[in-house]
């Protein structure tokens, strides 16, 4: 697998940290890592290039429209122009809009895509980045365990209201932080039935 990872702002670098421990826990299975300063938009799209139909992690900022996947140098990396890049892969992208911005990947490109409809809402809170992390690391967690796009998804929808009803169930302030974010899978014509 490629993981590819940010941290030019604070919610970059909270990413960051859920993509440092995906790696460690990943062991061999990751075939390249590109950081902070390497993970520029270029560098990106020629790891792309170079690992065709590698599993594709990405933890950083995804906008619209319909500028995509947010490089280190905070220029779009994978966007709408170059979906092509994600052919026949399994995408985790946890950054904001990934569902929408990729979705021509699945559709166009056979890729599948496990990402966020809309923002991917982050939380400062110390206490909160646990509970965050386990949110985010879930679906990526389910794929090195050998689970499915459809099996990895529920886990990580699971665990999203396994925190929100543990916040609920908090202070004022942790109610707050219970409202989140929606998540997606999307699978184009080709099957991803485990990571490589």
């Amino acid at each position: 697998m490629l993981v590819i990872f940010t941290d030019y702002d604070r919610v970059s670098k909270i990413l960051k940290t859920c993509a440092v421990r995906l790696v460690g826990k990943a062991d061999s299975r990751v075939r390249a890592k590109l950081g902070p300063p390497l993970s520029k938009a270029a560098a990106v799209r020629q790891a792309l290039t170079k690992d065709k139909g590698v599993a594709f992690f990405f933890f950083g900022h995804g906008e619209l429209p319909p500028r995509g996947l947010i490089a280190q140098d905070q220029v779009s990396a994978v966007h709408s122009k170059n979906l092509a890049l994600l052919k026949d892969r399994l995408v985790l992208a946890a950054s904001c809009y990934s569902a929408q911005s990729l979705a021509g990947a699945a559709k166009r490109h056979g890729a599948t895509v496990i990402g966020y409809y809309g923002e991917l809402r982050v939380s400062y809170r110390p206490g909160g980045r646990k509970h965050q992390a386990k949110c985010v690391l879930a679906a990526a967690l389910s794929l090195l365990d050998g689970g499915d796009a459809v099996t990895a998804s529920q886990a990580a929808v699971a665990e999203f209201y396994k925190v929100a009803a543990t916040l609920i169930e908090g202070n004022a302030a942790d109610r707050v932080v219970a409202c989140g974010s929606r998540f997606a899978a999307m699978q184009g014509s080709s099957a991803w039935p485990r990571t490589r």
